[in-house]
C-alpha cells in the first residue's frame, strides 16, 4: 500500500513539475511552430520602435511574457527573428544543406561509378550529371535564400502564449 502511495505521489508530482507555460509561434493551416520556453532567448522588434529587443524570458503571463523585470505584450511586437533559432521548423536548413550536399557529391559518384564498373577508359563526368549537380546545388542555394528570418504576427501567423 505504501509503494502504491509513493507511485501516485510520484506521478502527481512528475505532472506538477512538466507543467509549464510557453509562446507558441505558428502559421495558420501549416504544421511548423517555434515554441520559446522560460528560460529561452528572444529577439523582437516592437512596433513603435526599429531596433531589437533581447532577452532571456523569465515568465509568461496571459497576454504577455517577462524580459529584465520588464513585461512585454504580445500585441505590442511587431516581428520576431526567428534567426538561429535549435527548434525552427519554419526554416528549410536541413533541406537546402542536403541539396548542396547531394550536388557536391554526384560528380565525384560519377567518377567512383565509372572506376568500379571497369568500363575501361575513363571517360570524365557526363554533361548530364554536371547538369543536375548543378540543379542541386542551385535549388539549395534557393532554399537557403527562401528561408524565412523573421516571424510577423498578422492574419495568419499567430503569436500566443499557452499556459499549462
Amino acid at each position: 500500500m505504501c509503494r502504491l502511495f509513493l507511485l501516485i505521489l510520484f506521478i502527481c508530482w512528475s505532472a506538477f513539475a512538466s507543467s509549464q507555460s510557453f509562446l507558441y509561434l505558428k502559421k495558420l493551416g501549416g504544421k511548423q511552430a517555434i515554441i520559446y520556453k522560460e528560460g529561452d532567448e528572444i529577439r523582437f522588434q516592437m512596433k513603435d520602435n526599429e531596433h531589437f529587443a533581447q532577452g532571456i524570458i523569465e515568465s509568461f503571463g496571459e497576454d504577455h511574457f517577462v524580459i529584465h523585470e520588464t513585461i512585454v505584450k504580445l500585441s505590442d511586437i511587431y516581428r520576431y527573428d526567428i534567426r538561429g533559432i535549435s527548434n525552427n521548423n519554419f526554416n528549410y536548413r536541413f533541406s537546402s544543406n542536403t541539396l548542396i550536399f547531394a550536388g557536391g557529391i554526384l560528380p565525384l559518384a560519377e567518377l567512383a561509378n565509372q572506376q568500379v564498373s571497369g568500363s575501361g577508359e575513363n571517360k570524365g563526368i557526363h554533361g548530364s550529371v554536371w547538369t543536375a549537380s548543378g540543379l542541386l546545388v542551385a535549388g539549395g542555394l534557393l532554399l537557403k535564400w527562401l528561408e524565412p528570418k523573421y516571424f510577423k504576427p498578422g492574419w495568419k501567423r499567430k503569436a500566443t502564449i499557452i499556459q499549462k
